[in-house]
């Protein structure tokens, strides 16, 4: 018996993408001794090496490197599918911003996913930097009787010292040194 040939239609249904897992937000405090991550992974297998940059701005740092600079993320053929983490921290410097957000951005190169929608990583920033109090008051001393008509010094009867309130912005309070 014989078996006649059989055509096949195969149609490919993975899409390249790239999956970003927040869990909760990323939130991290300048000179904090830990940071925040989250992960990346890619939705379909490649059949190629796939590069995925990191672009932090200038206010975070990525697993390590200093702030601003890009990290790369391999994925391979043999682990596309296992997520790889990017740890998150605050560029630690002395200038009074409150909270503040830095913006992540991710490009992907390679393999069909050059190009590819990528989300950015918004983080919030609580800033270690603060005033010293809120106002200072300085009193000072000076003699109320000056005689307009007299000379500088002469004074009319006994001096009398009255006090005048000064109030003095607030004086910015330097976190830590800053990173280099």
């Amino acid at each position: 018996m014989s078996i006649a040939d059989v055509t096949v239609s195969i149609t490919d249904n993975d899409t390249a993408g790239v999956t970003i897992d927040l869990v909760d937000g990323v939130a991290v405090t300048e000179g904090g001794t830990t940071g925040d991550s989250y992960t990346i992974v890619l939705d379909s297998e490649p059949t190629a090496n796939v590069i995925v940059t990191v672009d932090p701005d200038t206010q975070t740092r990525v697993n390590g490197y200093s702030a601003g600079v890009s990290v790369d993320l391999t994925f391979i053929p043999s682990n596309w599918d296992t997520p790889q983490t990017v740890n998150v921290a605050a560029y630690n410097d002395a200038v009074i911003e409150g909270t503040h957000y830095s913006d992540i951005t991710h490009i992907a190169g390679g393999d069909g996913y050059t190009g590819v929608s990528i989300e950015n990583v918004i983080v919030t920033i609580s800033d270690n930097d603060s005033l010293l109090s809120p106002s200072s008051t300085i009193t000072t001393h000076y003699p109320a009787n000056i005689a307009p008509e007299r000379s500088p010094g002469n004074y009319r009867g006994r001096p009398r010292q009255l006090p005048v309130q000064t109030t003095v912005p607030p004086t910015p309070q330097a976190g830590p040194a800053p990173e280099p």
